[in-house]
C-alpha cells in the first residue's frame, strides 16, 4: 500500500516539475534552466517611470517634496500644539542661482516643519509608527535649526555611495556658511553675550549628485553665505535664545491646518 502511495506522489510530483520547468507561453521563467533563459526587456510606456524611482530612498527629481499631505487628526493636533509644520511651508530664497549652478538648490522656513520622508506615517491612514516619529519630532524641538539633506538620482542614475556623500557635503557647506554669519550648526549665536538665533528649517536638495561632489567647497560655502546674507537670515533670526533644556519657542504664530 505505502509503495503505490509513494508511487503516485513520486509521478505527480514529477508532473508537477515537468509544468513549471517547461517554457511555455503561459511560463516563460521556468525554474531549471533559468540562467540560460534571458527575457525579453518589457516595453513600458513613456509616462511610466522606472521602478527604481518608485523607492521613496531614491526618489526622482520630481520636486515630491513640495506635494502636500493630508493629515490624521493626531498629527493635526501635534503641528497646533507645537508649531511644527509640514513641508510644504518652506519656499526658495531669491537669488540661488549660483547654488543651481552648484548641482543643488535649497529651500527655507521660518518654521520647523517635518521632513517629507515622513509622508506614510504622518498621512490620514493609521500607522505603527506615527507615535515614534512625532516623539521624535518633539525631541527635535529642543534645537532651533532643523536642516535635511536629500540627494536624488540625477540624470545619471547616481549610486547610493554617491548620494550620501552629496548629502553630506551640502550639510558640510551650510554648516560653514552659518559659522561665517556666526551661527553654529544648531542655530545658536557662536560669539558670548549674542541673544539672537537661527530657527526654522533647511531643505537641501541635491539633484545633480556628481555635479555637487565635483564643485569646490569654499565656492560652495561662499555662494551659501552669500544666499543667507541677503535674504534669509533676515526671515529666520529672532531676538531671544530658546531654552536649552525644553523645547524652542518660534515667536511666528501659528499656522492652523
Amino acid at each position: 500500500m505505502i509503495p503505490r502511495i509513494l508511487r503516485r506522489f513520486t509521478q505527480k510530483f514529477i508532473l508537477q516539475c515537468r509544468q513549471v520547468t517547461t517554457k511555455t507561453p503561459g511560463n516563460p521563467y521556468p525554474l531549471i534552466g533559468a540562467l540560460d533563459y534571458v527575457p525579453e526587456t518589457p516595453i513600458l510606456p513613456e509616462d511610466m517611470p522606472e521602478l527604481r524611482y518608485l523607492n521613496p530612498k531614491t526618489p526622482s527629481d520630481d520636486n515630491s517634496e513640495a506635494q502636500p499631505v493630508r493629515p490624521g487628526s493626531k498629527v493635526q493636533n501635534f503641528s497646533r500644539q507645537h508649531n511644527v509644520l509640514f513641508w510644504t511651508d518652506a519656499k526658495p530664497p531669491r537669488g540661488q542661482g549660483k547654488l543651481n549652478s552648484h548641482g543643488f538648490r535649497i529651500r527655507y522656513s521660518k518654521n520647523h516643519t517635518f521632513s517629507n520622508y515622513d509622508e506614510e506615517p504622518l498621512g490620514y491612514k493609521p500607522h505603527p509608527l506615527t507615535d515614534k516619529v512625532l516623539w521624535r519630532y518633539l525631541q527635535k524641538k529642543k534645537t532651533p535649526l532643523w536642516v535635511y539633506a536629500t540627494a536624488y538620482l540625477g540624470p545619471n542614475n547616481s549610486i547610493a555611495v554617491v548620494r550620501r556623500k552629496c548629502a553630506k557635503k551640502m550639510k558640510a557647506a551650510l554648516y560653514f556658511a552659518l559659522a561665517e554669519l556666526g551661527f553654529d550648526k544648531n542655530g545658536r549665536a557662536l560669539k558670548e553675550g549674542r541673544k539672537d538665533v537661527f530657527q526654522g528649517t533647511f531643505f537641501l536638495t541635491g539633484y545633480q549628485p556628481e555635479k555637487v561632489m565635483a564643485a569646490e567647497f569654499g565656492v560652495v560655502v561662499k555662494d551659501l553665505a552669500e544666499v543667507l546674507r541677503n535674504e534669509v537670515i533676515l526671515n529666520m533670526t529672532t531676538g531671544r535664545t530658546p531654552q536649552r533644556g525644553g523645547q524652542g519657542q518660534s515667536r511666528f504664530p501659528n499656522k492652523r491646518y
